[in-house]
């Protein structure tokens, strides 16, 4: 009888062993057919998880950084409103005759002409973004008169510099001399 249980043993075992082994048939068959693909899809995406996770961190920084944007375009829009009224639009060039008028006026400063300038040498220059317009204007007044004016075109709301300037005594009127000057003023010529 002894014989008998050792060969029951062995088929016990063998036994085992075959469920064992059927085990791992199954779970390589699992593994290959199911996990493997996954396994190999999760390598793939984890360079695009990460690179999304930077896309992320730096969105989540813009937005944190977008009052200070907001702020820096206000400063610009603001800064571009003060540029357009010392530097006006091309089309505007009658505006600033007009201008320079009430200037004088506001001087006590007679104008008896005032046309834009174009000599040999003092010429319109056009650089990127702006124009050069020279103005000649032909005046009649005091020197205190003529100070005050040169003075109000200078801290004037447009950018404005005097080119040339001649003065020549009035044999009619001590006390009011006449002026020729060239100021030149700028022009935006963007759109």
């Amino acid at each position: 009888m002894k014989k008998l249980d050792v060969k029951l043993a062995k088929s016990k075992r063998e036994r085992a062993l075959i469920s064992v082994l059927i085990i791992i048939l199954i779970a390589g068959g699992y593994f290959h057919i199911f996990l493997r693909p996954a396994i190999k899809k999760l390598v793939t995406l984890i360079p695009e998880v990460a690179s999304l996770k930077n896309d992320l961190q730096d969105a989540r920084f813009l937005m944190g950084q977008k009052a200070s944007i907001d702020g820096q375009n206000k400063k610009l829009l603001l800064m571009m409103d003060e540029y357009q009224k010392i530097f006006p639009r091309q089309q505007e060039i009658q505006k600033i005759l007009e201008d320079l008028s009430n200037i004088a006026n506001e001087s006590d400063v007679k104008i008896v002409g005032i046309r834009p300038f174009s000599e040999k040498g003092i010429g319109t220059k056009i650089v990127d973004i702006y124009k050069e317009i020279p103005v000649e204007i032909v005046a009649r007044s005091g020197y205190h008169e003529l100070g005050e004016f040169l003075q109000r075109l200078e801290t004037g709301g447009r950018f404005i510099i005097v080119k040339d300037f001649k003065i020549d005594s009035n044999p009619h009127n001590v006390k009011k001399q006449n002026t020729r000057l060239i100021a030149s003023t700028y022009v935006s010529i963007t759109k």
